[in-house]
């Protein structure tokens, strides 16, 4: 099972397997074109999985972000 980080630049996301014989090198080169890593390291099958599962938790965590900011606007109009 290969594990993967993400990076985001702002505009594009993208992953290294960091079991990779390159990762460190990848990591490297992405940080010095202002990527930063994103959400916790995936265990998948493959890429494809491991975006999807990326993808599946970022959108509960922004999920629960809206629905926080939400309630602190109502509190804030109380």
């Amino acid at each position: 099972m290969a594990v993967f980080q993400f990076f985001h630049n702002g505009k594009v996301l993208t992953y290294i397997d960091i079991n990779s014989a390159t990762c460190r090198e990848e990591e490297k080169q992405l940080r010095e074109q202002g990527f930063t890593d994103v959400g916790d390291i995936i265990q998948a099958e493959n890429a494809k999985v491991a975006i999807k599962k990326f993808r599946d938790t970022e959108y509960d965590d922004l999920k629960e972000y809206a629905a926080i900011s939400v309630l602190c606007c109502l509190a804030n109009t109380l």
